[in-house]
């Protein structure tokens, strides 16, 4: 029998394997283009665990969920930032690269209509 309990699991398993991939995906994007500081695939992961872990501990009730549903959300707007108007934003737009920046805007879509 499926619950709600399992299908809660099962999309926190789905996101904790697509997700980190995405940003894999878009950082070694930004590699091909142009030379792009460690720290900038550090800081996505940072932002990234932030919404998992808390996302995560809201749905099983480890955290209050309203709690974790916000601080969650508060990790996803901040990769969002990240994406359209931080440092990885300036540099694919700064590269010239087509092909790129329209691997980047697929990936932003899929960032903003596929995680939450």
């Amino acid at each position: 029998m499926i619950t709600l309990g399992s299908l809660s699991g099962a999309s926190q398993q789905r996101w904790l394997l697509t997700v980190p991939l995405q940003i894999v995906e878009f950082f070694l994007i930004l590699l091909t283009i142009a030379v792009v500081s460690i720290s900038v695939f550090w800081r996505l992961l940072i932002k990234l665990l932030v919404m998992l872990i808390f996302g995560y501990l809201g749905e099983v009730g480890a955290i209050n969920a309203w709690l974790g549903f916000t601080l969650g959300m508060g990790g996803w707007l901040w990769i969002i930032y990240e994406i359209f108007l931080g440092e990885p934003s300036k540099i694919n737009a700064s590269s010239g690269n087509e092909a790129s920046q329209r691997a980047s805007k697929l990936l932003e879509t899929n960032q903003v209509a596929g995680s939450r």
